[in-house]
């Protein structure tokens, strides 16, 4: 067979970011309008199989599916994308009469890539594209229909997601927030330099300008998949099952790192009131920051060393700021650049498999002609919980329990 796909697919901004309030505004990573996708997907499809006597389950047989989709006859992706379906069920025991016993098995693979970098891709400044494939056609696992024990796509890489910070327009200001207002009493070269301390350049200069450490779940370009299960029939709808669900996402191709710029905004909305001066401070520790702000003495900026000679050379330093000294305040428009490395991405290889076993029992409910289901599940090798792969993140699940859900998983 042969099918053709034409979808217009657009991620958008939450309802908040139609403020015009700064205040009230959040950075989006995902935003882009209509994507347009062009699809041919020829398949092919062997299927011997044959229903078991209660005309809804499988007795024996075999399914091959395989295809081939190719994006690009116009519109703004360019991927191709192989996948491949073997599926089989051999009855065990009883073989003859209307309850058999079955063992089933379906193995998947499937990989995505990026053939060519149209100018959406390109200019995207987002995520939406991830190695030049859209967010949403990425591989993920994890759900009731694969790897039965692991919540919903949360099987895959996770890349470091590091922010960093480039400034514009510093100046020297006596407020902490709010429209700047200029110090005053300084001379104006002293202003000047003193303003440059402020100068952040993000990651692409010698000054250290990390905002912060994150990460993001991206998914992989390749899937490996596996189910296995033995099925016992018990009375009239009721059906045990004992699985066993294996499967790996990982990346296949080496896309390097995405960068995605912010707009700029006022460094206390954006940042956070002083979060700007505490990261120019970090490229000087040798300047007095104990009261959350520059301190400015006899024409000069204080020290650590020359704030404690002068005003606690003897005793415990005070804590507040001395009567003639001046609390400076770097203020201006920041702007956040985001490196995504994909490459460096953690449970990314085919060795960081995830399995689940497990034992579900099938009502089938009449008219709808799907099972009910009711699982048990225990994860062997499953990863919860904060971990040394990426320090800070809670990753979700737990290592077995009980999950209810409708449909099949093969």
């Amino acid at each position: 067979g042969v099918s053709y796909q034409f979808t217009a697919t657009s991620i958008e901004d939450p309802p908040i970011n139609e403020s015009l309030d700064p205040v009230d505004r959040i950075p989006i990573i995902f935003e882009q309008p209509n994507i347009i996708t062009s699809r041919i997907t020829p398949t092919f499809v062997y299927d011997t199989r044959q229903p078991a006597a209660n005309g809804i389950d499988t007795l024996r047989g075999t399914q091959i599916s395989a295809s081939f989709a190719l994006a690009g006859l116009g519109g703004d992706v360019r991927t191709y994308q192989p996948n491949v379906t073997y599926t089989q069920f051999i009855p065990v025991r009883r073989k003859n009469s209307d309850n058999a016993e079955v063992f089933g098995f379906r193995i998947q693979a499937g990989t995505i890539g990026s053939f060519a970098t149209t100018e959406t891709i390109r200019n995207a400044n987002s995520l939406s594209f991830v190695g030049g494939v859209p967010i949403f056609e990425r591989y993920f696992l994890g759900s009731e229909f694969d790897v039965r024990g692991y919540n919903t796509r949360s099987i895959g890489p996770i890349a470091p997601y590091d922010s960093y910070i480039t400034t514009r327009d510093i100046v020297v200001a006596r407020n902490l927030v709010g429209t700047p207002e200029a110090a005053p009493g300084l001379p104006d070269n002293r202003r000047a330099e003193i303003a440059t301390l402020g100068m952040l350049n993000g990651p692409d200069g010698d000054l250290n300008a990390l905002f912060r450490n994150n990460y993001r779940f991206i998914g992989g370009d390749t899937r490996l998949l596996g189910n296995f299960e033995y099925r016992i029939p018990i009375f009239g709808p009721l059906t045990l099952a004992a699985f066993a669900d294996v499967g790996a996402v990982f990346n296949l191709r080496e896309t390097g790192t995405q960068r995605i710029d912010s707009e700029f905004l006022r460094d206390d909305v954006f940042l956070g009131a002083g979060t700007l001066g505490v990261l120019a401070l970090r490229n000087y520790p040798q300047l007095a920051n104990s009261f959350g702000s520059l301190l400015y003495y006899q024409d000069q900026l204080l020290t650590n060393s020359s704030f404690r000679r002068i005003f606690c050379p003897n005793q415990a330093c005070p804590d507040s700021i001395p009567p003639g000294v001046q609390a400076l305040f770097l203020r201006g428009e920041a702007q956040t650049n985001s490196l995504l490395e994909v490459d460096e991405a953690a449970f990314n290889s085919i060795g960081d498999f995830r399995s689940s076993l497990g034992i579900e029992a099938r009502i089938q409910v009449p008219v709808v002609n799907v099972p009910f289901r009711l699982i048990y599940y225990y994860n062997p090798n499953g990863v919860f919980g904060f971990t040394e792969e990426v320090p800070g993140l809670f990753l979700p699940g737990k290592s077995s329990g009980f999950r209810f859900t409708v449909g099949r998983t093969f």
